[in-house]
């Protein structure tokens, strides 16, 4: 079995880690690079708005990679991207700010003009847990009432 980058050049980094499994992106891009609460702007009396912080916005990144494959096992990875979209991963990239939980979504691309390497298209969407990233931002959490209920 070959592995997932036998055709990378020494010296060169992964870009992002996923539960311990490198990639080198292509490309990362950043629907959301930042985490943010949106804005709400309400019109009042006047001509004026009333403007106040919304709902957290979690960070959105999407890449790019080809990952090395033997032509005729082209499924060689799919039990590491199978339990990789099916729970939260640990993402660590310092293009995306560090380390984060995400829901990671894989789609393959199995490009008949290159049949040894398999092409993805990755989406990472952060999982905010419960402390917020955003500079002097804090997390009202409710308490569990079906908790306070069995006690």
């Amino acid at each position: 079995m070959v592995g997932m980058y036998d055709d990378i050049r020494s010296g060169v980094n992964e870009t992002v880690e996923i539960d311990g499994y490198p990639f080198y992106a292509q490309s990362i891009t950043g629907e959301e690079s930042y985490n943010r609460r949106e804005t709400v702007r309400k019109n009042i009396l006047g001509g004026t708005q009333h403007v106040s912080r919304g709902k957290y916005i979690p960070r959105k990144f999407s890449f790019s990679t080809y990952v090395h494959i033997e032509k005729d096992y082209p499924e060689v990875y799919d039990e590491i991207f199978k339990k990789m979209v099916s729970k939260p991963c640990t993402v660590i990239s310092q293009y995306m700010g560090g380390m984060f939980e995400a829901e990671v979504i894989i789609q393959k691309d199995a490009e008949e003009s290159s049949p040894e390497d398999l092409k993805l298209d990755i989406d990472i969407i952060e999982i905010p847990n419960q402390e917020s990233t955003i500079p002097n931002d804090v997390f009202t959490i409710p308490e569990d009432k079906l908790e306070e209920e069995k006690q």
